[in-house]
């Protein structure tokens, strides 16, 4: 098992308030995995409030739709709930349906969203990916965000390694409950 101090990011601008909340974000997700659906979800309020003092720590008012979308989110994997957005990237501009699985910050600080994404007419996947993308809260706007009340209940993905493996580029925030979609070992 590895430490939350393992998995930090190597850069020299991690701030120890980054540190306490990604160490105690490890030990809420380890937690939450021990918890019935039910008691995840009435739990959700105090998992919150330490990611939304990281916000706050950061002092920047633009980071305000990404604390909204990091609660949204948040609670759409806890629910196992699909989520529905305007997406603007490389790949094109139109909106995605995804099934959220991990909420992670990369190396850079970017907190991103990666999850199964439904196949679109708009885009054509890249087959080597299986279906799963990857998308920055930074890019997605709050004002074209639906959390579906449709649900899923098994992975999409052909490697479940890549959302509950060790992550070594990335800090995990929350991830999706292995026994809500069947993964467990």
């Amino acid at each position: 098992m590895t430490t939350a101090n393992e998995d930090l990011p190597n850069s020299s601008k991690v701030s120890k308030a980054q540190t306490e909340v990604w160490a105690w974000k490890e030990k809420a997700s380890e937690e939450l995995n021990k918890l019935s659906k039910k008691e995840r979800i009435a739990s959700l309020k105090k998992y919150q409030k330490a990611y939304m003092e990281y916000f706050n720590k950061k002092g920047k008012d633009k980071n305000q739709n990404e604390k909204q979308l990091y609660d949204l989110i948040y609670k759409a994997i806890s629910e196992c709930r699909i989520i529905k957005f305007y997406y603007e990237s490389e790949g094109g501009n139109y909106w995605r349906k995804v099934e959220p699985y991990l909420l992670a910050i990369k190396d850079n600080g970017n907190t991103f969203v990666t999850g199964y994404e439904y196949p679109s007419e708009e885009r054509v996947k890249n087959k080597r990916n299986n279906g799963q993308g990857q998308y920055l809260l930074t890019k997605i706007d709050l004002n074209k965000f639906e959390m579906l009340e449709e649900t899923f209940d098994r992975l999409k993905i052909d490697d479940p390694d890549k959302i509950f493996g060790k992550l070594p580029t990335v800090k995990v925030l929350f991830r999706v409950d292995k026994k809500a979609v069947h993964a467990e070992d």
